[in-house]
């Protein structure tokens, strides 16, 4: 099983293609016409379709998403150095979670682990509901996707994400997503648990690692500092 040759961190085959009515559209890369899809009803075959680019030289093949997600979590097992220690999880994010949620059609572990293993940072817009989530807490490169009438697609960035507020409650995803954990936060915590400090002890660590304090002009409370100051340490 050629873990490193088959999945492509740094290169999206499919990245810079604009949605049309159709589900697929055609790209040049080495002289091969390869098909792209753009579009699915399933948020991990979209992803696997774009980043993967072993899926796009199988494209006859119907059963690709479901082989690599069980090779994905054979790996776990056999290349956990590799593909999960590396990412320092936090242990409630385990690898018996990740393989259960690989078995399962488009589960919120999954599609965080994706976005680990190829680089990148999930927004996905709710089109149906005008509602925004982000589902990635390290710094990555960021990915739009659309979701609209069960089908999700890429997007452009939008021009106007600075005024965009972002859903703070995941709960709303479970119309699109299995929602087998209730956040994004699954990194190992670069603070004990919050109990341990006094706000005066967060500021002071806070000063010291140059993190920001101010959160919408206003002072952080203890719960957004205590976040903030795990955030730039991933």
């Amino acid at each position: 099983m050629e873990l490193i040759k088959n999945i492509v961190y740094e290169d999206t085959y499919c990245n810079d293609i604009k949605t049309t009515k159709y589900t697929q559209t055609s790209l040049i890369k080495n002289d091969d016409i390869i098909e792209c899809i753009t579009s699915s009803k399933s948020l991990e075959e979209l992803i696997l379709h774009t980043y993967d680019y072993a899926s796009l030289i199988d494209k006859n093949d119907k059963n690709y998403v479901e082989k690599r997600k069980l090779e994905f979590a054979t790996l776990l097992d056999e290349s956990g150095e590799i593909v999960y220690d590396k990412f320092k999880y936090d242990k409630r994010f385990s690898k018996k979670l990740l393989q259960r949620g690989l078995q399962q059609n488009d589960t919120l572990s999954t599609i965080l682990y994706l976005s680990d293993l190829y680089d990148f940072g999930l927004i996905i817009y709710d089109k149906d509901y005008n509602k925004y989530y982000k589902l990635y807490t390290k710094v990555k490169p960021e990915v739009y996707i659309c979701y609209e009438n069960k089908i999700f697609r890429n997007m452009e960035k939008p021009s106007d994400m600075i005024k965009i507020d972002f859903m703070e409650d995941l709960s709303g995803l479970s119309n699109m997503l299995n929602m087998d954990i209730k956040d994004i936060h699954i990194y190992k915590k670069y603070l004990k648990p919050i109990s341990n400090y006094k706000i005066d002890e967060l500021k002071k660590i806070a000063e010291e690692l140059n993190v920001n304090m101010i959160k919408n002009g206003k002072r952080m409370n203890k719960k957004e500092l205590y976040d903030s100051i795990n955030l730039s340490q991933y």
